[in-house]
């Protein structure tokens, strides 16, 4: 691989792993789904659907992994769970305001 794709890749694992989750965009979600390659399109065809907006998480989570580690399955499909758990957490944190907002209208 040369130099400046390595640099590249360097510079985007770097940029991913300072990039904050943004819960709003995640919030409202997307009709769109998307396939999602659990364990990355070089290593199997497993996919599951995400709406566009998770789907870039969890990748951007993929691509974190430096390069030398992606042709293992195993840590490219527990970097995507890890992604996945942490969006089903800010799902379930979503879940608990709303029921909040409703109990405090409803008093």
């Amino acid at each position: 691989m040369n130099n400046n794709r390595l640099n590249y890749l360097a510079k985007r694992r770097t940029d991913i792993s300072h990039k904050n989750l943004d819960i709003e965009i995640l919030k409202k979600g997307s009709k769109e789904s998307e396939d999602h390659h659990i364990t990355s399109r070089t290593n199997s065809e497993f996919m599951i659907p995400l709406c566009k907006s998770c789907h870039e998480f969890v990748s951007d989570e993929q691509n974190s992994i430096p390069i030398v580690h992606r042709k293992n399955s195993f840590i490219i499909a527990f970097k995507s769970i890890s992604g996945l758990l942490r969006l089903l957490a800010h799902q379930i944190d979503f879940i608990v305001e709303r029921f909040i907002q409703n109990d405090k209208n409803s008093n």
